[in-house]
């Protein structure tokens, strides 16, 4: 079963892998078998390795987004969060924002 302070912590991670884009922390935020949607409608992307090249290959430039999310619901290995984030210019100029909400299956580990 997971906990609420598991899945914000996880949330939390993902900001990091965000910030930073570290391989091997990416990897860490998922399972070999992931399954892993940018938006309702994209494409899957499957398993771990595919993830991590497509956060690499699609790198948002430090300071061009902000973001926070929140654990809504936490139900035995399974989460729904919610969370907002918002993109700028280089000149620091609004862009676009997002509404985002995640549907996460935890394995055992967490």
């Amino acid at each position: 079963m997971v906990s609420e302070n598991t899945v914000t912590e996880w949330l939390n991670r993902y900001i990091e892998c965000w910030k930073n884009y570290d391989a091997q922390a990416i990897g860490d935020l998922f399972t070999e078998d992931v399954e892993y949607h940018y938006t309702p409608y994209s494409p899957v992307v499957k398993g771990r390795e595919a993830v991590v090249a497509s956060w690499l290959e699609g790198q948002d430039e430090p300071g061009t987004w902000s973001a926070h999310y929140e654990p809504q619901l936490v139900a035995g290995n399974r989460a729904a969060a919610k969370g907002h984030s918002a993109y700028y210019e280089k000149d620091g100029s609004f862009k676009a924002e997002w509404s985002n909400l995640f549907l996460l299956t935890f394995d055992d580990a967490g």
